[in-house]
Order: structure tokens, then sequence, then C-alpha cells
């Protein structure tokens, strides 16, 4: 022993212990770990006293360990419950639809058209050969309440307008357009508050009208199709 320092072989430890859990000095000093220096100050405690003020500690911790429900109880967390925000009309998603025949695809159409009101858009999306021509067409059979309605698709001429119960529709094909300028030589700043039925909507551009009731087509098969309808949220 050194000036008060003493070894760790020479401190005396709790037999239960294999390594030291305290240091014990009779004056301040310094122990290295490293480049780490600790300094402790702590009272000189003999074997028997450490083990005696140890033991009433570990025997609390043994008796919790028999008996888990002697432990207080802590407070659960609150359960946090998230809201879902409603959503806009333009993004009301409906289940999608199969259409197994034309004859379904007819059907959808003529229910549309019971809904439709004055003002608004229907957007008619999908691939070539899709069926949003034929769907057009029985929407417009349905709504003049004519089923020999000759219903043309509009792809050279751009727009056709029909005369019906709920006012002048409009059938827009916009598949050779290029530009969504050109529509103000359509007339479509003119159609404002009267029906709209648009293929290829896309053309549109920033055009496109925000309440809009959105269908798109998808073929899977020779006669079957599956529709998506957005939008028309408080109608569908």
């Amino acid at each position: 022993m050194d000036g008060g320092r003493k070894l760790f072989s020479d401190i005396p430890m709790p037999p239960f212990r294999s390594r030291p859990i305290a240091v014990v000095w009779t004056e301040p000093a310094k122990i290295r770990f490293g480049s780490i220096a600790v300094i402790r100050e702590v009272p000189t405690l003999s074997t028997a006293q450490f083990g005696h003020r140890l033991a009433p500690q570990l025997a609390k911790t043994a008796a919790h360990r028999r008996n888990p429900t002697d432990r207080p109880s802590r407070p659960h967390p609150p359960i946090r419950h998230w809201t879902r925000l409603p959503q806009r009309a333009t993004l009301h998603r409906m289940p999608t639809r199969p259409l197994p025949t034309l004859a379904e695809t007819e059907r959808l159409a003529a229910a549309l058209a019971a809904l439709v009101r004055p003002g608004d858009a229907i957007l008619l999306s999908g691939d070539l050969g899709a069926g949003k021509t034929a769907f057009a067409r029985a929407f417009l059979r349905a709504l003049t309440g004519d089923a020999t309605l000759d219903v043309p698709s509009p792809t050279f001429t751009l727009v056709q307008t029909y005369d019906t119960p709920k006012g002048p529709v409009h059938h827009f094909d916009l598949w050779r357009l290029t530009d969504h300028r050109a529509m103000a030589e359509l007339g479509w700043d003119d159609v404002t508050g009267e029906i709209v039925l648009v293929e290829w909507p896309d053309r549109l551009g920033p055009l496109m009208p925000q309440d809009a009731l959105s269908v798109e087509l998808s073929v899977t098969g020779e006669d079957s199709r599956v529709a998506l309808l957005t939008g028309w949220a408080d109608r569908l």
C-alpha cells in the first residue's frame, strides 16, 4: 500500500459476487479506465457490513420474482385513436365494379344517367377498345329515352351535342387533341352549367373539372370489363 492507495486484490469483497460491485477507499482517489477518470469517495465497509446493508434489497427483489402480482401496477399509456379525415367528393372511390357483358356496361351507364344533373361532367377513361363510346351511347340513349338513338363516335368532329330532358349533353372525344388550349375553339367555356361526357379526359390538362365523376374502364375479356368510379360521394 502506497500513500493510502489499495490494490483491487486487497479490497474485501462479498462472497456472493465474482467481481467488484463497488470500490472502497479510505480517501478520495482516482481510478483510470483507459482515458476516462472516475472519482469516488466511499466510506470503508467491511464484508459483513456490506452484506448486511444489501441483504434487505436482495430479499425484496427475490420476493418479487417469486410473486410477480405483488409488484406495483403501472398505468398503461393512453390509447391513441386515429380518425380518418373526411374525403373530398373527387377522391371518393367506389369498389371496382365487374361488367361481365356489354349489357352490364349499358345497365351501369343507364344508372348513372338517372343520377346526372345539369352542370355535371363525366370523364370516361381507358385504353383503346375499352368501351368508352359504348358506355356514352348507352348513357345518352337512357337519358333521352330513345333506345335507337344514333350516337357515333365524335373522333373527327371532337364534340357532338344532344338534347335531353335534363338539358343539352355535350359528348367530347379528345383523342386527336394535342393542346388543351384548343378547347376554347370547341366551346368548352360555353358549356358551363350543362352536362358533358368526355372521352380521353387527360387531354384537358388544367381544364379538368374537379367535381367530375370519373369512370375508368379496363378490359378483362372479349366482352367483359371492370369499371372504377371516382367522385360523386353524395350520390353513389
